[in-house]
């Protein structure tokens, strides 16, 4: 349940942060990597969200309908399939939007 819990606390901080610190919370942590305009944060945000919010959902639908160990494989095999196959989406998504600040020689 501990991992549950992490989930549960990152997707709050997900959701509350651009009322409570102005910005998302992934802008937070890469503002200073990356430069991207407001609407691009949103959207990344709540690319975000949603992909926790199904991650729990599928999650919930596969523990109380498989064994532990066909669960415990679905966790180690199918999630980093899934998570493989929506990296590729967001660098699109963000493709030709990402200004990256220059390094000092």
């Amino acid at each position: 349940m501990e991992a549950h819990d992490s989930l549960l606390g990152v997707l709050a901080g997900l959701l509350i942060s651009p009322f409570v610190l102005g910005r998302t919370l992934i802008q937070t942590m890469l503002q200073e990597k990356i430069s991207l305009p407001s609407r691009i944060w949103g959207r990344l945000n709540a690319s975000w969200i949603l992909f926790f919010l199904l991650m729990g959902a599928v999650n919930l639908a596969a523990v109380y309908n498989m064994s532990c160990n066909a669960w415990v494989n679905f966790k180690v095999l199918r999630v980093h399939r899934i998570d493989a196959r929506v990296r590729p989406r967001a660098k699109l998504m963000l493709a030709g939007t990402v200004e990256t600040p220059e390094q000092p020689r």
